[in-house]
């Protein structure tokens, strides 16, 4: 477990939302207080506020590769059984760049023999903004890891979730995943509901960056044993929580 500022990052309509905690003074059951919260336009003024933290675990993709694609996806939805598909296929990184929908599929589909979703086309621009700001800040490239917060909850859970989290009733269960861990949650993500619109911020955002905070609260590990490396030297694997309930 890292010692000092450790912060959980998911991306946002507002930007990037960050929820970040001390570890050192940080105990079961701690005080609310305890449990920042905070939206930032851009990762460079994210980073500016929490450059001090000794880990940061962000929901988006970190290393593009050219040519092939990423092993660590197929890796993640082995651990998601009936929900895989919530792991999309990150795209080649000249798909990413692409100016339009259409060249990034055609590109995409020359590179990885696949074109891209339209979901994956939606947040290009911040796996962009996130792939420039690593390539020239190796500070952060040390400590900015990516994870993935529908494989996390299945990992504390022991099973993959019920519900999709776009639904109250799966929001209701991550919660509870959450707060049977660190009952701490529960008032911060009902004070951070009422403090953005959803236009801002969704509940599952919030939801999503407080699981990759809880993963470096407790026991972590990479998923893959080895890293690849993207053309740019840039890390790819995800970290996930260890020592909760055994898989199922």
């Amino acid at each position: 477990m890292p010692t000092g500022k450790i912060v959980g990052i998911d991306g946002c309509r507002a930007g990037w939302l960050a929820v970040s905690c001390d570890s050192n003074e940080l105990k079961m059951g701690a005080a609310n207080q305890s449990i920042d919260i905070q939206v930032f336009a851009t990762i460079e003024a994210l980073w500016s506020a929490h450059h001090d933290a000794s880990l940061l675990l962000v929901d988006m993709p970190i290393g593009l590769l050219e040519g092939l694609p990423r092993q660590v996806e197929p890796a993640a939805r082995k651990g998601l059984r009936g929900r895989a598909a919530s792991v999309f296929s990150v795209p080649c990184r000249q798909a990413v760049y692409a100016g339009s929908y259409e060249q990034a599929c055609e590109i995409n589909a020359q590179q990885l023999g696949k074109r891209l979703s339209i979901q994956a086309w939606h947040i290009c621009p911040k796996i962009r903004q996130l792939d420039r700001f690593l390539q020239i800040c190796p500070e952060a490239r040390e400590r900015m890891l990516e994870s993935h917060p529908e494989l996390a909850f299945a990992r504390v859970k022991g099973q993959p979730l019920t519900h999709s989290k776009k639904q109250a009733a799966g929001q209701l269960e991550r919660l509870a995943i959450l707060s049977g861990h660190w009952p701490a949650v529960t008032d911060v993500y009902h004070q951070a509901v009422g403090r953005w619109r959803r236009s801002e911020v969704q509940r599952d955002d919030i939801l999503d960056a407080m699981v990759l905070l809880l993963t470096l609260r407790g026991r972590w590990a990479a998923l893959l044993e080895t890293s690849q490396r993207d053309q740019r030297g840039l890390a790819i694997n995800l970290i996930v929580p260890v020592g909760y309930a055994q898989p199922v």
